[in-house]
């Protein structure tokens, strides 16, 4: 099994199919930040067809603050698990335990690639007016709210939204920054 193809398919079916549409709020979460790992059983599939098929079990690594609700959710992640899970000639599902995630801080690590944006404007003092923050393609935020402490104090604006052609507008204007600046 391709661990991170896997995962993306089931936040992809989460997403995009209406079978799914009433627990996508409660499991993307979990999954957003889980790991997969397959682990393969010595026990023989019953009934498969095929011969020396094993089950394999698709346990789910979640962080230990979200055990909870990744437990309180077991049901419905198990029938997605189920329903994006193909069988090979090796290995039918198994079951699907759930599991600490545990990440050493070395693990936690991530590395960003990152443009800093030129000074312009009046007296070469702008970096950037138009402020936007783009979720997994689905909602942006915007507005004239700068994100920092200072704008509390301030009169800002910001606004959101989950219509998916206008935020592909601000992903369109996003990559066109970042191909300039590159």
């Amino acid at each position: 099994m391709n661990k991170a193809a896997f995962l993306e398919t089931m936040i992809n079916t989460l997403k995009f199919d209406s079978k799914f549409k009433d627990k996508k709020e409660k499991l993307l979460p979990i999954l957003r930040r889980c790991e997969i790992n397959p682990i393969p059983q010595w026990a023989y599939v019953q009934h498969s067809g095929r011969s020396g098929q094993r089950y394999e079990n698709v346990e789910i690594r979640v962080p230990v603050p979200l055990l909870d609700e990744a437990n309180r959710e077991f049901d419905d992640l198990y029938e997605l698990v189920e329903y994006v899970y193909e069988d090979t000639e090796e290995y039918g599902l198994g079951g699907v335990p759930i599991r600490p995630l545990i990440r050493t801080s070395e693990s936690m690590q991530i590395e960003h690639d990152v443009v800093v944006i030129p000074r312009h404007g009046w007296k070469n003092y702008n970096r950037m007016h138009d402020k936007f923050c783009i979720v997994d393609l689905e909602y942006v935020m915007h507005g004239s709210y700068n994100w920092t402490p200072t704008a509390d104090y301030n009169e800002e604006t910001l606004a959101t939204a989950l219509d998916k052609e206008f935020v592909k507008k601000f992903a369109d204007e996003f990559m066109r920054m970042w191909i300039s600046l590159k």
